[in-house]
């Protein structure tokens, strides 16, 4: 989610693409800062949130449960009119490849990491 939420910062200050009630387009149902709007982080946390744990050993419909989640969070954002579609599809592709990376990124073997955080200490 870290790399997530820093890449939807440099995206968003890259594309400088304004909120469609900026540009004076569809209701605007949820008070918002005029920022930035591509990609949206919501969007994006959700789904690598969704994924990065949906990867994991879980029991019954959860992970379907955690997809339905970070869907609903994109929806929610088009619906209450600061973000546009395009927006919220990017964010959910962002997180997806954030959690992808997440998974492979390599983890240090457990002597080495104590060994590390022991010299902290």
């Amino acid at each position: 989610m870290v790399v997530g939420g820093v890449a939807v910062e440099l995206l968003k200050r890259g594309f400088n693409r304004p909120r469609p009630m900026a540009l004076g387009l569809g209701q605007q149902w949820l008070a918002h800062e005029a920022g930035h709007s591509f990609p949206s982080a919501h969007a994006t946390l959700a789904m690598a949130c969704a994924l990065a744990a949906a990867m994991a050993p879980l029991p019954g419909g959860t992970r379907a449960l955690l997809m339905g989640l970070a869907l609903a969070e994109g929806w929610s954002r088009i619906a209450v009119g600061v973000h546009f579609p395009t927006d919220v599809l990017a964010g959910w592709c962002l997180g997806a490849l954030c959690a992808w990376a997440a998974w492979r990124l390599p983890v240090p073997d457990d002597a080495r990491l104590r060994q590390w955080l022991a010299r902290w200490r």
